[in-house]
């Protein structure tokens, strides 16, 4: 056991898992998916709940930037086909 391991063990003793925030719940949640030891430390139940809502965030990204990249393909095209009929409109009026 190292002395991060003993920070994490400090964190939960005295706060629980339910008392941690922000950059706190952050690295405890980083230190225990690469810690089998401090993993084993926690009782199941609270790891596996820890990492379901880690895993929850993480598919609401994940739709989340779907959106937004279907939003800028469609703002590409768009684009696109906006220049190309001006491009026509230009050469049809200049003959």
């Amino acid at each position: 056991m190292n002395k991060y391991c003993m920070i994490v063990r400090d964190l939960i003793d005295y706060y629980g898992l339910e008392g941690l925030e922000g950059e706190t719940l952050a690295y405890v949640k980083e230190h225990i998916s690469a810690c089998e030891e401090c993993r084993n430390y926690i009782p199941n139940n609270k790891v596996k709940q820890l990492m379901t809502e880690d895993e929850a965030l993480n598919k609401e990204d994940e739709k989340l930037l779907k959106k937004i990249r279907r939003l800028f393909y469609a703002g590409c095209i768009a684009v696109i086909l906006f220049i190309t009929w001006i491009s026509v409109w230009s050469i049809l009026w200049s003959r």
